[in-house]
């Protein structure tokens, strides 16, 4: 269970907005069986109060995903 919010965690950071939910979308990284892209935005804010806060470690492997995605734009 430890595993599966730690990977939560990480796509949760990445989802700020409807659009971010899109890219992640378009790239196959999510699928979104709830409808909209702000359906799924929605959720992964909501689940996210729920997760314990993020370490130094974790910020920088966002912040290196973040920098992959915009590269590829």
């Amino acid at each position: 269970m430890r595993q599966k919010c730690q990977h939560f965690r990480k796509y949760s950071s990445l989802v700020e907005q409807p659009e971010d939910v899109k890219e992640l979308r378009c790239a196959g990284v999510l699928s979104n069986e709830l409808g909209s892209d702000k359906e799924m935005e929605n959720l992964f804010n909501k689940l996210n109060v729920l997760l314990v806060p993020e370490t130094a470690a974790f910020a920088l492997i966002r912040d290196q995903i973040e920098v992959h995605f915009k590269s590829k734009r």
